[in-house]
Order: structure tokens, then sequence, then C-alpha cells
């Protein structure tokens, strides 16, 4: 959803209403109201808690338990975390920008008032997901691959394996290079996906890599793989509402040059497939 400051907040906003959080959303909302519902109304995500309390504390559906750091204030502002991630399809995003025509999930950037109906989802609800869990960013700077992000520039739009081989060979749980300087998971109020989204190129667990160049640019685009504590996997919440764990060892793609594609299918295998919402190849994940 584009809408809040600068159309940032997201679906987490959006959904406050439905899981008894109200108190939070009714002030958003009404911010939003009172500037004519055009861009740059606050808070921002990294707005004080002083000024705007409803932004602080746990949100319960939003946080995972297996996350140590889940119910600690969000970096960079203090407010509630969100290991809940939404889904943006097999593309490796240029920037937050990306028209919401190019993205294969469900989720993404787009105008006022464009949202994606179920008759959009052609592949099935029950064979396409739409939320997964992410351990939060555990620390600034962080290089660990669970909550971490590194920087590699646009190099990894034509060649995923630039972000794949990040691994650190001498640590499994650590990436290699620069970190991005980014905070997965810090506000449930920013709906970029830098933030709060995922994509559906490398398998869970591997590393998250940004297409940027400069550090904390909360407005790039990348690979953003989801990650979780649980022992060889996600857990992952279809269209249909199940919910289903989905192995780190998932087909996926290994083609080192993958490539964005509009139409078709996935270019990252089964994990890729599920991903997108229209891609013709309706497989299942159970």
């Amino acid at each position: 959803m584009n809408f809040g400051w600068w159309g940032v907040w997201g679906t987490h906003v959006a959904v406050l209403p439905f899981i008894e959080e109200s108190n939070r959303y009714a002030p958003l909302r009404q911010a939003w109201i009172d500037a004519g519902g055009s861009g740059g109304v606050g808070p921002a995500p990294g707005s004080s808690i002083t000024t705007y309390p409803f932004l602080a504390g746990p949100i319960t559906p939003y946080l995972c338990p297996s996350d140590t750091s889940s119910k600690n204030p969000g970096l960079s502002g203090n407010h509630a975390r969100c290991n809940m991630v939404t889904n943006h399809g097999d593309f490796v995003n240029a920037s937050r920008y990306t028209p919401a025509n190019a993205l294969r999930g469900l989720f993404g950037y787009c105008e006022v008032r464009n949202y994606l109906p179920f008759s959009g989802i052609t592949d099935g609800l029950s064979n396409t997901f739409a939320i997964s869990e992410m351990v939060t960013t555990p620390v600034a700077n962080s290089k660990a691959i669970r909550g971490g992000v590194i920087e590699l520039t646009t190099a990894i739009v034509t060649d995923v394996s630039n972000c794949r081989n990040a691994k650190d060979s001498s640590d499994s749980g650590m990436m290699t290079g620069t970190s991005a300087g980014l905070y997965r998971g810090r506000t449930f109020i920013d709906g970029r996906i830098t933030c709060v989204g995922f994509t559906t190129v490398l398998p869970p667990n591997s590393p998250s890599c940004t297409t940027g160049n400069e550090a904390s640019n909360d407005n790039d685009g990348g690979i953003f793989t989801p990650n979780s504590f649980h022992s060889g996997g996600v857990n992952v919440g279809m269209a249909d509402g199940a919910i289903v764990f989905v192995s780190e060892t998932i087909n996926a793609t290994t083609t080192s040059n993958a490539g964005n594609i509009k139409e078709g299918p996935s270019n990252f295998g089964i994990w890729g497939n599920l991903g997108v919402r229209n891609d013709g190849v309706p497989v299942s994940v159970k």
C-alpha cells in the first residue's frame, strides 16, 4: 500500500485494526486524513516514540518467538519490531520504486488504491506465498545471514551468484563483504522491501544483498531472503491462509545469470514458482 510518510507505510499498518491494534492504527490513519492523503505525512519510520508512543511496544502477531531480539526495541527509532515479511516474488528489485506491474509476487510499491485482488493470483491461492517469517537485524551493520544485508550494487540483478556466494566459507552463519546498514524488521510502519519484504530468488537461509551502493539506503532493492532460527528452513504463509514449513534445500536456481523475467515460469525453480502469482506453473509446496 502506498500511503503515509512518502508512500512508505505498508501492509502491516493496514492490517492493524484486524489484529486488535486499532489504538495504533487510528492515529496513523488520522494523520494521513488530516494531511489530505498526500505524501509526506508523519510519522516517518524513524520517528521518536516520545512524540508517537503508539509506535513502541511489541505487536505479538508480527513476532516470532524463535527470534530472541523480536521483543526488543527496533534499531533506529525504538519502534515495535516485525518478523512477518511480505512476498515480492522472484524479481531482483532495482529499487523500491520498481513498478508494481514488474513484480510477480503479491506485494510491492504501487499507486494509491491499486490493490491486487484474489483473481490476480491465477496460479491459485494454495500455490502462492503471501508472507514468511524473518529474523530481525540483531545489531547495527550486521553481516549475519539471519537479519543482515550486504551491499553488492546492481551486479546481483543479472548474476544472482554474486549474492549466493557471499556466504562466509569459514562461518556459515555470516556473510563476507560490506554491510548495507539496513535494519530488517526494525519497525512495523515501514512497508519497503528492505524492512519487511522478501524475494523468492535464493532459498531460505541464504544471504541477502542490495542493488545499491550507498549504505543505509532504505530505498534500495535487491535479494531479500527469508530466514529463521528453526532447523533447516522457514515457516511461510500461503495466500489461502495455510502455514507450511519450507526447507532451505527446496529446489531453487543453480543458474548464475538468471536475470529478471516478466512472464512465464520462474528462473528460480520451485522456490521461485511459489513466489509468483501468475507464471502458469501452479506447484505445491506440500
